[in-house]
């Protein structure tokens, strides 16, 4: 019998990368996503590459039914997911002042209300049926506070920190939870959280191998992984224990600032 993965986002970028892999590996898939018309390419796709199942879930994670709908979705489906991957995301530019609050809003909804509610629904069942693993898509983001991303920043330290948490309750147990912590990614985020013209940005990795770090990471249990990040950032979270708080606030400011 074949394991399912339940892949939220999946039309795109990173998410895309995570669908084929598990297709790959011989998973069916369920792809969640808004657009109804990316979701059935992308299913044609990989049952006809990788000759497995791929069932379609169109939802919006930032509607507070959104991951009620999902969870049904399987339930009555009879899909018992395998794999549980929380990419469903998304961030934003500008001073916090200057932002609006439906947009802070819809990322908190998206980044933590959502995420958490998967990992709620879906974490008994897999804990009952002795299932795998959960990855949760965070961010190196989440290591540091963001001037000018600042709710980014929070809701992906707050993903980190649940994802730890939850890991610690259910290490005795079969299943597993993984966080990756991307640096930049070369997808559509940048553009659509109007980051393109930033130094980080610059530097940024493909989405098929920071993809390709995350699934390895969750097969082999890992806790926490940090997949690319330029070595001058690197060297900086690793002393930023050390480093005075206003140094810290002024390279992640400086990280973020646009070009001219």
């Amino acid at each position: 019998m074949k394991h399912t993965a339940c892949i939220t986002w999946a039309s795109r970028g990173i998410w895309l990368e995570l669908a084929h892999l598990h297709a790959q590996a011989g998973h069916n898939v369920v792809l969640v996503a808004r657009s109804s018309k990316d979701l059935e390419a992308l299913a044609k796709k990989l049952t006809s590459t990788y000759n497995i199942q791929a069932h379609i879930c169109v939802c919006d994670l930032t509607q507070d039914n959104g991951p009620e709908q999902v969870y049904t979705f399987c339930k009555e489906h009879n899909l018992h997911i395998d794999y549980l991957i929380n990419n469903a995301w998304f961030g934003g530019y500008g001073a916090f002042a200057e932002r609006s609050w439906e947009d802070d809003h819809g990322m908190i909804n998206l980044n933590i209300v959502a995420l958490t509610q998967l990992t709620h629904l879906f974490l008994p069942d897999m804990l009952e049926k002795k299932s795998w693993h959960i990855l949760q898509v965070a961010s190196t983001a989440g290591m540091v506070p963001g001037p000018f991303q600042a709710v980014y920043h929070a809701t992906k330290a707050y993903v980190l920190s649940l994802s730890q948490a939850i890991a610690k309750e259910i290490e005795d147990t079969w299943v597993t939870m993984t966080a990756l912590c991307p640096g930049p990614v070369a997808t559509g985020f940048a553009k659509a959280a109007n980051l393109e013209d930033t130094e980080i940005f610059q530097q940024a990795a493909p989405a098929s191998d920071v993809a390709k770090d995350g699934f390895d990471a969750m097969l082999q249990w890992k806790l926490v992984v940090i997949s690319w990040l330029p070595t001058y950032y690197k060297l900086l979270l690793s002393v930023l224990p050390l480093l005075p708080r206003k140094v810290v606030l002024n390279e992640a400011a400086k990280a973020i600032q646009k070009k001219n």
